[in-house]
């Protein structure tokens, strides 16, 4: 036998066996295939080998791998290289497998396949990879783990697509078993040729103490909270005990949201600004916030029930109390409110009556009450102390001004409940009592009834001698108020002057009595004159 070999067929299985018995040789020629056997315990070279096993459908091995010395039955036998798969045409079967054997040398598994048609390198199945890329006849990669049933399907499976880089996109793609449904492994995310992540179930991410989010493919709807609707999206710790928060995002037709898992005040959502917490919403829908804000436009939204609305309606900023409930829609009274302890609240309440402010029953279009001092007051004020202020208060509306605070007792004008005006004093005697002084230009006093009748023919005129007797008695004119009168009750000015008219009416008439009787004693006189001449 020569040593060099050109070309070696063989027809059994490595390591050749040759038993001690045989004397047959192996001959150096390529024309047709030998029976025999060979058996080598060192290193065997050769340039070219060949194996005509050929391929069956439950696999044909061609090179066997013991884990120790061959023996007759096998029991070291750990991998072998596999053809399997009938030939049909169209380039299907003969796929190459490599198959993985027990401690005891029976058949374990098939960790590793090419498909001979689409070039597809399965890592884990059985050629499972024609199946989950069916979309792609290309060249492709799958992984998988878990039992195969009696489709052939793992319980998960890795699919890498090929293609050609410049014209078909190559993907990955991930697949599980009856998780979504059906005997397939449907995908469950696909990563694409640029770089878009696709989930077909859902995402969860968790470290199994806190940090937990789940993304869910789901419909539309809005959120429920013993268990989730339809409508959500992203869940925020779905785990954790409704105590500790269960928060969700979602949408719902033409909407949006974000849920809790409860309604109370305890349980919201709040907005930083770095550590700052600058906003927070509470399970009632309370808010409060940091800094200024700005309404630009009107509410127009298909809102429903009562509610404060601000906004800005035909250039104007607009605070309204407005009820929408459907079929009932309404304006409904507002109220502001401001003070420093529960007690002493300012309020203004504006109605379909008007505006109240310090109470919510008025009857005109502008009410002022201190429910604190019983009273209303209004202070206006230019600068420094200068103030003028309308007060109420003890029956009466006081009018005056003054430097300070608090405004005094008694206004310079005091209106009472009954209609009486005083200025200077609070208790008026009639409709208007002034404690001062009067500087007018003119005084023009209205009344009925003048002294006139003085000059009627029959007024009785009293003989001077009668006056002058009641003077005498009385030290005063008949009918004119004395001194001790006048400083008790005052003095009615237009009547006043009735009764001094009606004694200067008197005076004349005295007056032309007397110059009757004096132009006839002149007349006497002249006659008598002229006698005596």
């Amino acid at each position: 036998m020569r040593k060099k070999l050109l070309s070696l067929l063989i027809s059994g299985t490595i390591p050749f066996t040759l038993s001690a018995q045989d004397t047959a040789y192996i001959k150096n020629q390529a024309l047709s295939a030998q029976n025999a056997n060979a058996w080598i315990s060192g290193k065997f070279t050769s340039g070219f080998m060949q194996t005509f096993q050929g391929t069956s459908t439950g696999g044909t091995r061609h090179y066997d791998f013991f884990g120790g010395s061959a023996t007759p039955a096998g029991a070291n036998l750990r991998w072998s290289f596999v053809l399997q798969g009938q030939e049909t045409g169209s380039n299907a079967g003969t796929d190459f497998k490599i198959w993985s054997y027990a401690d005891n040398g029976t058949f374990l598994n098939n960790p590793f396949s090419i498909s001979r048609a689409s070039g597809v390198v399965s890592i884990g199945t059985a050629l499972a990879a024609t199946i989950i890329n069916t979309n792609n006849p290309n060249v492709a990669l799958s992984i998988s783990g878990g039992t195969r049933d009696a489709n052939g399907y793992r319980g998960a499976e890795i699919g890498l697509r090929g293609g050609s880089y410049s014209t078909t996109p190559g993907e990955m793609s991930f697949h599980t078993g009856l998780g979504g449904g059906g005997t397939a492994q449907p995908e469950r995310m696909r990563i694409d040729a640029n770089g878009l992540v696709t989930m077909g179930y859902g995402l969860r991410l968790n470290n199994a103490t806190s940090n937990n989010i789940s993304f869910d493919p789901v419909g539309l709807g809005g959120p429920t909270f013993t268990t989730r609707s339809v409508g959500t999206r992203i869940t925020l710790h779905p785990a954790l005990g409704s105590a500790s928060g269960d928060y969700a995002i979602g949408i719902e037709p033409q909407h949006m949201w974000f849920g809790i898992n409860v309604r109370n005040v305890a349980n919201g959502f709040k907005f930083y600004a770095g550590t700052n917490q600058i906003g927070r919403i509470d399970g009632f829908g309370a808010t409060d916030w940091e800094g200024q804000g700005r309404f630009k436009g009107w509410y127009n939204a298909n809102g429903t029930g009562p509610a404060a609305e601000i906004g800005v309606s035909n250039g104007t900023a607009v605070l309204i109390g407005y009820d929408r409930t459907p079929g009932a829609t309404r304006y409904i009274p507002l109220a502001l409110s401001g003070g420093t302890t529960s007690s002493n609240q300012t309020n203004i309440t504006i109605n379909e009556i008007g505006v109240g402010v310090g109470t919510n029953t008025f009857f005109g279009k502008f009410n002022i009450y201190d429910p604190v001092n019983n009273k209303a007051s209004i202070t206006m004020q230019s600068n420094g102390d200068s103030r003028f202020w309308i007060n109420e208060g003890d029956n009466a509306l006081k009018l005056g001004g003054v430097g300070g605070s608090t405004p005094p007792a008694q206004g310079v004008l005091n209106i009472t409940n009954q209609g009486l005006v005083g200025i200077g004093t609070l208790a008026p005697q009639s409709e208007l009592s002034v404690k001062g002084t009067i500087t007018a230009q003119r005084v023009k006093v209205t009344q009925t009834g003048w002294a006139d009748y003085v000059f009627h023919k029959d007024y009785p005129l009293s003989p001077l001698a009668a006056v002058e007797k009641y003077v005498t008695t009385y030290q005063h004119l008949e009918g004119i108020p004395s001194a001790v009168e006048v400083a008790k009750e005052g003095i009615d000015v237009g009547e006043m002057n009735k009764k001094l008219l009606e004694k200067v009416e008197e005076l004349t008439l005295y007056l032309i009595e007397q110059n009757k009787k004096i132009v006839a004693l002149e007349e006497w006189k002249k006659q008598q004159e002229s006698r005596q001449h």
